[in-house]
């Protein structure tokens, strides 16, 4: 560029001229340039006046929304915020220009000229030449996926809490199913011992003619059986339990169910069996068990839980 002025004399004839030029051609290189960035950019920009109105904005804007550009220049940028965030929007804007400030991430809508609405992120900034410079991004189809991922994971932790209510009543019922059964077998299996008892000393006794011993016999057979079908429910009972507290399995210890009885053949409490049953040993009475297989399976047990071998010993109390 070229400026020119005359230079007088001291009579204010004009005894001269001087220019000055000016090389604009790197400003020029960059006006060009911003003009690229502005058009080539994806998101949208723009640089709005203090009274709210677009100084500038890239094709950007048109392509997602649909308004011309004529159309956004003649009109404050509030009339194109969705009505549910435009005095939410206003404020932040005026925030920025009254603390000379920022905002980064500032989440608003956008009204498309077709009745629609796009969600975009703004980051804005206030220059001290009075304008604002700012760049949004379209976040709609984001927001919308993180709003089902949302969505799932609530319905996801309703499912959760409506299993684990169901897994609760369920272990609640099994336990109270199989108090019931435990309590019922030994109510029907110390009779039944007992009879079994009385029925075997009746038989070695020898006091009994063929036909009464032959009854009895079979009446001992059935009480056989009817203490294996009870056994056999509490171990079901024991199958269905492992099921439903499965992550109780490895620290679980097995039942071992038996009858105890006294030396005139009158049953006794288990406590008074299993005397004192710690972690690595335990004290037990095994002359009152008077069947050979429980007997067994009861020592087996402690032997597999304490990883030790028994120790046998009599107890004779003199009084």
């Amino acid at each position: 560029s070229l400026t020119a002025s005359p230079v007088f004399d001291e009579k204010g004839n004009i005894a001269g001229g001087s220019a000055i030029m000016r090389d604009l051609s790197g400003r020029r290189q960059l006006t060009r340039e911003f003009d690229r960035f502005f058009s080539s950019w994806l998101d949208l920009l723009c640089i709005l006046n203090l009274g709210g109105y677009f100084e500038r904005l890239s094709d950007s804007w048109t392509h997602l929304l649909g308004w011309s550009k004529e159309e956004f220049l003649s009109r404050s940028f509030a009339e194109f915020i969705h009505p549910d965030d435009r005095q939410a929007t206003v404020n932040e804007y005026l925030r920025i220009i009254e603390s000379h400030g920022q905002t980064i991430d500032f989440q608003t809508r956008l009204c498309t000229k077709g009745g629609d609405f796009r969600r975009v992120s703004v980051n804005a900034v206030y220059l001290e030449s009075g304008k604002i410079y700012a760049s949004a991004r379209d976040i709609t189809e984001l927001y919308q996926a993180q709003q089902e991922i949302q969505e799932l994971n609530e319905r996801l932790a309703i499912r959760n809490t409506e299993l684990e209510r169901a897994r609760s009543e369920a272990e609640k019922a099994n336990r109270t199913k199989t108090d019931f059964l435990s309590k019922m077998s030994h109510e029907l299996r110390t009779p039944l011992t007992r009879m079994a008892f009385q029925a075997e000393n009746l038989i070695q006794s020898g006091e009994l003619n063929e036909s009464t011993q032959s009854q009895i016999i079979e009446l001992l057979s059935n009480i056989y059986q009817l203490n294996d079908l009870i056994n056999s429910l509490l171990s079901l009972s024991r199958i269905e339990s492992l099921d439903i507290e499965d992550d109780l399995i490895n620290e679980r210890i097995d039942e071992i169910i038996f009858s105890a009885f006294d030396k005139t053949g009158n049953a006794i409490y288990h406590t008074n069996v299993m005397m004192s049953v710690g972690e690595k040993f335990a004290i037990v009475c095994t002359e009152s068990i008077n069947d050979l297989t429980e007997r067994k399976n009861v020592l087996q047990q402690l032997e597999n839980s304490t990883n030790a071998g028994p120790i046998r010993f009599n107890l004779v109390v003199k009084i």
